[in-house]
């Protein structure tokens, strides 16, 4: 089950809010890593198990090698973090990068908080 993807005002690395119904076609850049970009991705397939809810980001490494991606996220249930999740990626120059973050945790919002990229 996909869940409502928000942003983190406090996070710098993530620029932009955006709706699901628009989220899937827009880039949005990552204004302290040039070249790299990001998108709430709904048509893409999660790597889930069972029951979890989950959301993909993909993150495009169009003009930079990306390296090792690391992605962290706050889950929100009533406007409390009830959890975590995170995912870990490698992407080279061209590359898009499919993220998938998942919980058996239920939550109504996740909340983008870490980007790491290290080469």
């Amino acid at each position: 089950m996909l869940k409502k993807l928000i942003i983190s005002a406090n996070i710098a690395v993530f620029t932009g809010l955006f709706s699901a119904a628009h989220a899937s076609v827009k880039w949005y850049d990552i204004s302290s890593i040039p070249g790299v970009y990001w998108r709430y991705c709904s048509e893409c397939e999660g790597d889930a198990i069972g029951d979890q809810t989950y959301n993909v980001v993909q993150i495009w490494c169009k003009k930079r090698d990306c390296g090792n991606i690391y992605i962290q996220a706050n889950l929100i249930r009533d406007d409390v973090v009830v959890g975590w999740t995170n995912a870990t990626g490698y992407g080279s120059k061209g590359q898009k990068v499919n993220l998938t973050l998942a919980s058996f945790t239920p939550y109504d919002n996740i909340e983008l908080t870490h980007l790491n990229l290290r080469k």
